[in-house]
């Protein structure tokens, strides 16, 4: 694929596969000459074979040397994921399925002299038009808003899950939670126990009492 500054185009080529590589000699002469070529490849190993040799296409450490070539990659382009060791977490599957394809597409931009293209007029207002609306914006409450949004994340993904949402609103409010995290939700919502000492629960003030149960006046009332 011809790439230029006018043709900005990258590939992502996913694998899924359930068993270890036959031929790895010709698959590491196919990934050095794809090292050229705007690509990423990710692959997700399934099921229960041994992946070692998979890591060996990762080349985090050395990179990859074809003998039909007769040369190394010239940049990294694999990943390679172990599906049974984040099956229970989606967020780190993808957090790791996707997490060197940001510097792999810009690596091979800047090898190539290749620089993004500036914004067009309507992107460029687009933009300052957020950043205007956002500077309108009380810090206390872009702070409410951030918060609420990842209460919102965290109930979306208890439902996902099948977890009761109002005893996790409860066990919130309760208890809070120090940290963002379904697992920890799983591991604390039924340890009755269980004192967040970060948490402080907000208490609405007592009214003030007389004698005999009778409320007490305040001075500024009177």
């Amino acid at each position: 694929m011809e790439v230029s500054k006018y043709n900005q185009k990258y590939q992502i080529l996913l694998i899924i596969t359930d068993g270890i590589i036959s031929d790895m000699e010709k698959t590491i002469n196919e990934i050095v000459r794809g090292s050229d070529n705007p690509l990423s490849i990710v692959i997700v190993g399934v099921g229960s074979a041994d992946f070692d040799r998979m890591d060996d296409l990762d080349a985090d450490t050395e990179p990859l040397y074809s003998k039909k070539y007769k040369r190394y990659m010239s940049r990294d382009i694999v990943q390679f994921v172990p599906f049974r060791e984040f099956r229970s977490d989606p967020y780190k599957l993808a957090r790791e399925t996707l997490q060197e394809i940001p510097n792999q597409l810009t690596d091979f931009f800047l090898k190539k002299n290749i620089f993004p293209n500036p914004a067009k007029e309507q992107q460029r207002q687009q933009i300052m038009s957020k950043l205007s609306l956002r500077s309108k914006v009380n810090p206390n409450q872009q702070l409410d808003l951030y918060t609420s949004k990842l209460k919102d994340e965290l109930m979306t993904q208890c439902e996902n899950m099948g977890i009761d949402t109002f005893q996790v609103q409860d066990f919130i409010e309760e208890k809070g939670l120090y940290e963002n995290n379904v697992n920890i939700v799983l591991d604390l919502i039924n340890w009755d126990a269980y004192i967040n000492p970060l948490f402080v629960k907000k208490v609405k003030p007592l009214p003030k009492y007389g004698g005999f149960g009778k409320f007490q006046d305040d001075p500024q009332d009177q």
